[in-house]
């Protein structure tokens, strides 16, 4: 049980939760175990209490000892109610507070996290961790505190009616838990093999609903199929191993109570026929030993789901320890102001062990200034963005905001002031209204017009059935490309930020399409800081300085009219290929 209660650490006033609940158990225990006296009592005595009383008398005597039992009875029913309610209410409220912290872990994690771990696993991690350690609390109060108790004190009872039978039904018991522990630790390596493989499961199916078009466009279905179904079996295998293990315990436990049963009565009638016991008292073991047997069955399956929901909780303690690649300095502090972005001898090996991504990149985005990077795909363009957004630190060199380490600010901070129109656009299943709100949530509807107005998209939202209140669909899948790129040009203007980062933003965009947004873009860019990725080179010739970059580092720089006055540059030969050719990518 330890990464349970390691849970418990996450979630305010639980375990103080916890201890009430054992109170509560408790006490249904000691109060259960009076009407099984209280019935001994009735059946050694009514007899000689009904010897020579008049019926009236009689009756006044059934009335009170039914009223007692009855009185029990609600006591009883008013702590079961009780005990659920408040361990119920327990639960729902540790859910809430486990999905808050676990949320803001999510938030707070590297982009390199999520880069190296498949979302539909990492959710199945979550929502298997949250609910063990929910059902963990439930089945603590109905299959372990309160079982625990009434086993304990039953066997009490039992052992001072009848040492003999009470010896018997401590060697039973310990017997039975002999043989559940062998169970339960046979089972334990199975159960972890089935949470790896619903959460691979989980993956594989969340993967082929984020790319389904991929899959039939390759015909490709057959393939994925086969690795679903090959992961099914081998989840049917070891079900079927862990039914085995618990099927063979089950028998046995169950084959031992009837025999302890069995042992015990038999004991008791010798006690009656030689005087020591009455009916009184058979009745009464019989009574205790049905609540012994009956929970330890309780108590077993306790122990039987803290396996599973203990393999559960171990994965989401697992993630809940996984710490950022970087947090923000002890002293950061807020920036107010993002004047200029420097990046001066910078290199950066990718944490999968690949070298030389970036090499020795120095360059300077001063205020009102408009840098340009291009470049073959794959020579480390998108990565400079990266670091400029503080997704990952550079391994070598160093990284300034108006001229002091970018370390010196909270990374947050630093975002807010950049603004990041790509070629991939991300929505959310959400209206159109929402989307733009992400990025200035105080916004008015009309300054999210006048934002949708200078971005071109005003005009095609308010021809959608609901317009503004229209649900894009899953990553905006309702809308076309460029209808897309006109929202994130207006989302950046909402922003308002000093720098703006263009990742290819118009590359697969049909010439329409491409006039809106570019137009949108001029509108954004105007007054502000800009770094331009581009495979186009057309797009980029007005930058105040293009680089262009060659395996991971500096090939060239300069202005467009510099980079063209060399006869054998890079830049060059690739835009007069472009030029030559028609074509507008490289």
């Amino acid at each position: 049980m330890k990464n349970l209660l390691i849970l418990s650490k996450y979630v305010r006033g639980s375990r103080k939760n916890l201890i009430v609940i054992a109170l509560i158990s408790i006490l249904y225990a000691i109060t259960n175990s009076i009407w099984p006296q209280f019935i001994r009592w009735v059946v050694n005595n009514a007899s000689n209490h009904f010897a020579g009383k008049s019926t009236e008398q009689n009756i006044v005597f059934i009335i009170i000892i039914t009223s007692i039992l009855l009185a029990i009875g609600l006591l009883l029913g008013l702590l079961d109610g009780v005990g659920y309610w408040y361990t119920d209410r327990t639960s729902s409220s540790v859910e809430t507070n486990l999905n808050k912290v676990v949320y803001s872990k999510l938030q707070d994690l590297s982009v390199s996290f999520y880069e190296n771990n498949l979302s539909g696993s990492l959710q199945q991690k979550i929502y298997s961790g949250i609910s063990a350690f929910q059902d963990w609390i439930m089945t603590m109060s109905q299959n372990l505190l309160e079982p625990g108790a009434i086993i304990i004190i039953s066997t009490i009872f039992i052992f001072i009616s009848s040492p003999l039978v009470g010896t018997i039904v401590i060697v039973g018991t310990g017997i039975f838990i002999i043989n559940f522990m062998k169970a339960f630790y046979k089972s334990r390596p199975l159960y972890e093999k089935v949470n790896k493989n619903v959460e691979q499961i989980n993956g594989r199916i969340n993967e082929t609903f984020s790319n389904i078009s991929t899959i039939r466009t390759m015909s490709s279905e057959n393939q994925f199929r086969k690795i679903i179904y090959k992961l099914f079996g081998s989840l049917k295998s070891y079900n079927y191993k862990l039914s085995s293990v618990w099927g063979i315990s089950l028998g046995t436990r169950s084959a031992l109570n009837r025999t302890v049963l069995f042992i015990s009565l038999g004991v008791m009638l010798f006690n009656l026929s030689s005087g020591k016991s009455n009916v009184g008292d058979i009745i009464l073991v019989i009574i205790y030993l049905e609540q012994v047997q009956r929970n330890l069955l309780y108590f077993s399956r306790f122990f039987t789901a803290t396996i599973n929901n203990e393999n559960k909780a171990k994965r989401l303690v697992e993630f809940m320890a996984t710490k950022p690649d970087f947090e923000d300095e002890t002293n950061a502090i807020n920036l107010n102001s993002l004047q200029s972005y420097s990046l001066e001898g910078v290199g950066f090996d990718y944490p999968d062990g690949k070298k030389g991504a970036l090499e020795d990149i120095s360059l300077t985005i001063a205020k009102g200034k408009t840098v340009a990077l291009v470049g073959p795909s794959g020579v480390g363009k998108s990565t400079i963005t990266k670091l400029l957004l503080r997704f990952y630190l550079p391994t070598k060199g160093v990284i300034k905001i108006n001229d002091q380490e970018a370390s010196t600010f909270t990374q947050e901070s630093i975002r807010k002031h950049i603004g990041v129109v790509m070629q991939d656009v991300a929505l959310f299943n959400d209206t159109i209204l929402n989307n733009l709100q992400i990025a200035s949530p105080k916004a008015t509807r009309s300054q999210i017009t006048s934002a949708s107005k200078q971005a071109h998209c005003d005009e095609f939202i308010k021809e959608l059935p609901n317009g503004y209140d229209t649900l894009v669909g899953n990553r905006g899948i309702k809308l076309s490309g460029g209808q897309k790129q006109r929202i994130a040009i207006a989302r950046a203007i909402l922003k308002n930020p000093q720098l703006i980062i263009l990742d290819e933003a118009t590359s697969a965009l049909d010439s329409q399409s491409e006039k809106l947004v570019q137009d949108g873009l001029k509108k954004l860019l105007r007054g502000r800081s800009a770094l331009i990725i581009a495979h186009r080179l057309s797009t980029v010739q007005h930058a105040d300085e293009i680089i262009v970059l060659e395996k991971g580092g500096i090939k060239e720089r300069g202005t467009h009219r510099e980079l063209m006055d060399k006869p054998n540059g890079l830049y060059r030969k690739l835009f007069e290929l472009q030029s030559s050719s028609g074509k507008i990518v490289l």
